[in-house]
């Protein structure tokens, strides 16, 4: 079955009160971790937008830095997004969907989905891996990241899988992780829409 798109799930309730959370695995340094999968027991896959548009983008290169602040040489990485209101809403309604069924308290739990603020849109936080993960231009020939160096926002789309839910304590988290990556750098990346509250 084909990925869903994640911002269908603002329409789809029996989609989220289906989720499933799988026991606690072993921990390992003090992390233990939960599989997620959906209520027929298959893996949850999402384009993050509509297939054939790229709506998403990636502001600056993915990254992960070790525990002294140095930059780290793992393949895997962190990766943020930045989105618009209507892939934000589906992806929010997802990770609150994960956290009430976690039994984690909302002030512990630590979002991968969040809204705009302090003049910054949308965003979506996942992991990738850059040597494992299938990375696509936008007429879906294969291609590969730009350098950190040479790095200019991407405007792209991505296929996500809802890797599991992880546990320190009292703290959790959603993993997100991308299995597909799309980018095209040659078109100019759109200005975020910002959403401002009046009176705040």
């Amino acid at each position: 079955m084909p990925p869903k798109v994640i911002a269908d799930l603002v329409n789809s309730p029996e989609v989220l009160s289906g989720i499933v959370l799988g026991p606690p695995g072993k921990a390992k340094g003090g992390i233990s971790f939960r599989s997620i999968t959906d209520a027929e027991g298959k893996e949850m896959q999402y384009f993050m937008c509509t297939p054939g548009t790229l709506e998403a983008t990636i502001p600056f290169a993915p990254g992960v830095f070790a525990q002294n602040g140095a930059e780290a040489t793992t393949t895997r990485k962190s990766i943020l997004f930045n989105v618009p209101h209507n892939i934000y809403e589906g992806a929010r309604l997802l990770e609150e969907a994960v956290q009430q069924k976690s039994g984690i308290a909302v002030p512990c739990w630590t979002y991968s989905v969040k809204p705009p603020e302090d003049y910054r849109p949308c965003r979506i936080r996942g992991k990738i891996d850059t040597e494992r993960a299938t990375i696509v231009d936008a007429a879906l020939d294969p291609a590969e990241l730009p350098e950190k160096d040479n790095w200019v926002p991407q405007r792209c789309n991505a296929v996500m899988c809802v890797t599991g839910c992880w546990q320190q304590g009292r703290n959790g988290g959603l993993l997100l992780t991308v299995q597909q990556l799309q980018i095209d750098a040659d078109s100019p990346v759109p200005e975020p829409v910002l959403f401002v509250i009046v009176g705040a």
